[in-house]
Formats: C-alpha cells, structure tokens, sequence
C-alpha cells in the first residue's frame, strides 16, 4: 500500500511541476508578442517642416487593415492644437496617410500603406499651419495595433 501511495505522490508532483512550468512559459511567451506603446518627444520645425522621432519602430509583416496609434499629451502650442502625423520609412517616404491628432484628446489611429509592412517606421508630423514658429511635442505611439 505503500508503494501505490508513493507512486501516486510522485505522480502528482510531476503533473505539478509540469502545470507550472506550462504557465510560467504561457506567461512570458504573451508580454514578447504583446505590442507596446513607446514614448516621443520632438520639435515641429516653423512653416510646415517635418519633425521626426530619431529611433524608428518594426511595423511586423501585418495586413494593410493593421492601424498605427499615436497619443498627442503635450504640444507647444498647447491643449486642443492640432498636429498631423504619419509614418515615414528610413528614405523618407510616406508609409501611411497623415492624422490630425488633438492634443489632450487620446488616442488617434491612422490606416498604413502596404509598403510599411515589415520594415522599421518613424513617427513624423509637421504644424497643421503654416507660421513662422516652431513647438515641441511629446506622447506615445504604436507602430502597429
């Protein structure tokens, strides 16, 4: 009897042991495959210059459909300005239509084009008018959803 009690024991531990290393492996495999917002700060040059955040993003091999996200917390123009806003690749052409984006309002998503897929993408934006000083602007952004 003793040995059925062991074997049974042994039993449990493993299918135990097996339980949480499963979970544990669960666990960690979803915050690698989560998609992250992250900061950006930059200056919106005068009349309609672009302005761009340096460190760019991978925009995975996603369907066209797949939206990018930018917040706008802070402008120097201040509260309710607007700034517009679209993806560039490293050679500077658009990936993406631009997006008048509120700032103060949350969260504003835009469309990609095909040609933003699998590839790095930078946050670009210019002043929605065109005057003869320049702000600063900072928030954060998903290159894709």
């Amino acid at each position: 009897m003793d040995i059925a009690k062991r074997k049974k024991r042994i039993a449990v531990s493993i299918v135990t042991v097996l339980a949480m290393t499963i979970t544990m492996l669960m666990a960690s495999s979803v915050s690698t495959f989560a998609v992250s917002d992250t900061g950006f700060s930059f200056r919106i040059p005068a009349y309609q210059e672009n302005g761009y955040e340096k460190y760019g993003r991978h925009r995975g091999k996603v369907p066209k459909r797949n939206r990018w996200r930018v917040r706008l917390d802070h402008s120097g123009e201040g509260k309710g300005a607007a700034t517009d806003f679209w993806l560039e690749a490293e050679d500077g052409k658009n990936v993406s239509p631009y997006i008048r984006v509120i700032c103060g309002k949350g969260w504003f998503s835009q469309k990609a084009y095909k040609s933003a897929r699998s590839r790095t993408v930078y946050l670009t934006a210019e002043d929605n008018n065109d005057k003869p000083s320049g702000y600063n602007v900072s928030g954060r952004w998903q290159a894709q959803e």
